[in-house]
């Protein structure tokens, strides 16, 4: 069993270690796809716009994985979510389904041509701004905010994508939440990016899904 990781910088998670430096796990059963900064709305740009796209990666490399990983949607719910609600005067909830639909048309599409089972990880918790700000990272709104929209867009992904034969969702994101929606207590390396501490309890959930899978 070996595992594609194609995200945003969340993917490096599966490097198995707590920074950026490469994309080829210690662990060989998981290498990482970066796509640079995209935002799930914008997931199209995967298969389009990189100087390689998983597309071309996958025509080559196809017969290396069992199941590929997406992991996309941290930076929406972080910095765009209520931006564009404000700006366009609508629900949030249309603007988080809206980018759900855009961004699960983009694993269904890989998911067909590749036939290649797909697995769409929960995003991050967003960071507590009284305790975290870090302008490359910028947010909008307060985290508890921020962090509800997470959760709604977890739940679009999860009912989503329940019953498909050969994708589905797993999560552990309201574990890394208090009641109150903040994120738990020492969960990041830099206040947005998974520890490998957590790695155990993420991994359990991956492999439930592989599991759920090969059961469906």
């Amino acid at each position: 069993m070996r595992f594609l990781a194609v995200g945003d910088s969340h993917s490096f998670f599966w490097s198995g270690r707590d920074d950026f430096s490469r994309t080829q796990s210690d662990d060989d059963r998981y290498h990482v796809f970066h796509c640079g900064p995209t935002i799930a709305y914008q997931a199209h740009k995967i298969r389009e716009s990189l100087d390689t796209t998983v597309d071309q990666w996958l025509d080559t490399h196809r017969s290396l994985y069992s199941h590929a990983i997406f992991c996309f949607g941290e930076i929406d719910c972080r910095a765009d979510f209520l931006k564009q609600a404000e700006r366009q005067q609508r629900p949030v909830e249309t603007i988080i389904e809206e980018t759900v639909d855009r961004y699960l048309a983009v694993v269904q599409g890989i998911n067909a041509k590749y036939d290649i089972p797909c697995l769409v990880q929960s995003p991050a918790p967003s960071p507590d701004e009284n305790t975290h700000q870090d302008l490359a990272f910028p947010f909008v709104g307060p985290a508890a905010e921020r962090n509800r929209c997470a959760l709604i867009f977890d739940g679009l992904v999860a009912a989503k994508t329940a019953g498909h034969p050969s994708i589905t969702h797993f999560t552990v994101l309201r574990d890394l939440l208090h009641e109150n929606l903040l994120p738990r207590d020492g969960i990041t390396y830099d206040g947005i990016h998974l520890k490998q501490t957590v790695r155990p309890m993420v991994e359990a959930a991956l492999m439930e899904a592989v599991q759920r899978l090969a059961a469906s």
